[in-house]
C-alpha cells in the first residue's frame, strides 16, 4: 500500500496508535466477555448447524484449490486482501487510485487522502485500520451481514451455509498471509500489530458469531453491549486505581 502525502498527517497516525493501545485492554474485556456470554447461551439451531456445515464444506474446497488450482486460489486471496484495504479506507476519505493484483507476485493498492485539512484526524485511524484490515476483517462475511439488514436473507437456507464458507475462507487465508515479513504489518509497526490484531480479530469474528447466534438483532446488540462493557471496564479500572492511591496514603 502507499499513501501520497502521508508526512502531513504523521502526528495523527501516532496519536491514533497511542489511543488504540490504551483502549485495547478495555475493548478486549468488553467484547471478550460478550463473546463468552453468547457462547454460553448459544443453541444448536438450524442456522448454527448450517454455518458449521458451510465451514466444513470449505475445507475440501480449500484443499483442492490450493493443490490443483494454486494460481486462481492465490489470485482470489490477493484480490480479497486488496479490496479490503480499499473498502475500509473509504469511510476515512482514503480513496483507492490504483489496484494491482496478481496470482504469484502479490498485490498493491494506492490510496489518496481527499479530505480537507480540518478533517485530518480521520487520516490516522483510516491509515491504520485500512492498512491492517485484511488481517482481521472478514470482508465478505460482513458484506453478507450488511445485506441481511435490507433483505430477508437470514431466513434462507443457503445464507448461514454461505456465511460459514466465506468466514472460514477468511480465517484460513488470513492465517496463511499474516507474518512479520508482510509490508502492511511492518509499516504499522511490529509491536503495535502484535498487540492490536488479536483484539481486532476477537471483535470482528465475535460479530459474525453474534449474528449466527441471534441474527441482525444479535449482531447490533454485540456492538452496543461490547462498547458499553468496554466503557464499564474503564470506570472499574479508574475506581481501582483511585482506591489503590487512597490506600497507599495510609
Amino acid at each position: 500500500m502507499s499513501y501520497p502525502g502521508d508526512g502531513r498527517f504523521r502526528a495523527f497516525v501516532i496519536a491514533t496508535k497511542v489511543l488504540l493501545l490504551a483502549s485495547l485492554p478495555f475493548l478486549a474485556v468488553g467484547y471478550g466477555t460478550k463473546v463468552i456470554d453468547i457462547a454460553t447461551k448459544i443453541s444448536f439451531s438450524w442456522q448454527f448447524i448450517s454455518f458449521l456445515l458451510g465451514a466444513a464444506l470449505f475445507l475440501p474446497a480449500w484443499w483442492l484449490s490450493s493443490r490443483y488450482l494454486w494460481k486462481p486460489w492465490q489470485f482470489i486471496c490477493t484480490l480479497e486482501h486488496e479490496v479490503t484495504h480499499a473498502i475500509v479506507g473509504l469511510p476515512f476519505l482514503l480513496v483507492p487510485l490504483r489496484m494491482w493484483v496478481t496470482a504469484s507476485h502479490g498485490g498493491h493498492v494506492k490510496q489518496s487522502w481527499i479530505g480537507p485539512s480540518w478533517l485530518g484526524p480521520l487520516y490516522g485511524p483510516g491509515r491504520i485500520l485500512s492498512g491492517l484490515a485484511p488481517y482481521f476483517l472478514p470482508t465478505i462475511s460482513y458484506l453478507l451481514i450488511a445485506s441481511s439488514f435490507f433483505l430477508n436473507q437470514p431466513q434462507a437456507r443457503w445464507f448461514p451455509v454461505t456465511l460459514g464458507f466465506v468466514t472460514t475462507f477468511h480465517i484460513i487465508s488470513t492465517w496463511a498471509e499474516t507474518e512479520y515479513r508482510q509490508p502492511d504489518i511492518r509499516e504499522a509497526g511490529l509491536v503495535f500489530s502484535t498487540v492490536f490484531l488479536p483484539v481486532a480479530n476477537l471483535i470482528a469474528l465475535g460479530g459474525v458469531f453474534a449474528f449466527i447466534a441471534d441474527g441482525p438483532t444479535g449482531f447490533t446488540r454485540f456492538w452496543t453491549d461490547g462498547f458499553f462493557r468496554s466503557l464499564s471496564s474503564v470506570w472499574s479500572f479508574q475506581s481501582w486505581v483511585a482506591d489503590a492511591l487512597r490506600a497507599s496514603r495510609f
